[in-house]
């Protein structure tokens, strides 16, 4: 029967949407795990190192630091934007939410703007904006060179403000999209009492490449929350096919068992319809 045939390529097609769908969703949730154990790490590093920073601060000269660049950096400087887009699809309004973002910074010309992600730089050219640097398929994969000498580029930009647009989610929901804007760094200086002694050597030294760590760490530490964050919303999208190829499946078996069973009744009927006339014409 040519409709019984339909329904079996189709049951076929939704069987293979399903575990299709089933393998990203298990793909995505591994790759999930390994960013949210690296997000987990930088968020302990950087906390580590603001406290370090906030310890040596009481003993930097007043001089040196309204000379930092990093704990007072010259207003006349630029903006530098750095947006955390998708590298791959199926990540629904992600990329939609970033740029957003982006455009409430109302970024002008004068502004470096840097982008992570292998969607980024199409889907600003949207918006008129090319990036001043790019970089992206790393989400999955990272190569830790590459993404430290890119962020470590960044810090070398003589700069008044750096700003980070990137989506934060938790495992199983849809996540939000985030500014964090990393200068002026704000950090409390620590009370000296608390310190347990008077001096610190070398403390402007350990102030100012504290500072530029924990900028790095911080933009890394993004890289991470953007990277889990990709593949927690395929995780999603995934989840949602899948039940939808599952329910379709489920839907053609039943339209398969009851045209199976039509044409078993009719069979049936047709066979003691067969015998009854034989017996009459006996």
């Amino acid at each position: 029967m040519q409709g019984l045939r339909d329904l079996k390529k189709r049951k076929q097609t939704s069987d293979l949407l399903h575990k299709f769908a089933r393998g990203m969703q298990i793909l995505s949730s591994s790759k999930m795990a390994l960013r949210q154990k690296d997000r987990e790490k930088l968020y302990t590093y950087t906390e580590e190192l603001r406290s370090l920073v906030e310890h040596a601060l009481p003993h930097v000269p007043k001089e040196a630091l309204e000379n930092s660049p990093l704990i007072n950096p010259p207003k006349t400087n630029p903006r530098v934007i750095v947006l955390y887009f998708s590298d791959m699809g199926l990540c629904g309004s992600y990329n939609e939410d970033i740029l957003s973002m982006a455009q409430k910074l109302q970024i002008k010309n004068e502004d470096y703007i840097f982008v992570i992600g292998a969607m980024g730089e199409d889907i600003l050219g949207r918006i008129g904006i090319k990036a001043d640097g790019k970089i992206g398929g790393m989400y999955s994969d990272p190569d830790i060179s590459t993404v430290s000498a890119f962020f470590m580029d960044i810090l070398t930009i003589p700069l008044s403000q750096l700003t980070l647009v990137y989506i934060e989610s938790e495992a199983g929901r849809k996540g939000k999209p985030k500014i964090e804007n990393l200068l002026p760094l704000n950090f409390a200086s620590a009370q000296e009492k608390k310190l347990g002694f008077q001096f610190i050597p070398n403390a402007t030294d350990i102030v100012n490449e504290g500072a530029k760590m924990f900028i790095y760490a911080a933009m890394l530490r993004a890289f991470y929350t953007a990277a889990f964050s990709e593949f927690n919303m395929r995780w999603i999208t995934m989840s949602r096919a899948e039940k939808q190829a599952k329910e379709m499946s489920h839907n053609l078996q039943v339209q398969i068992s009851r045209i199976r069973g039509e044409s078993i009744t009719r069979e049936l009927l047709d066979t003691i319809g067969g015998i009854i006339g034989g017996e009459e014409n006996r």
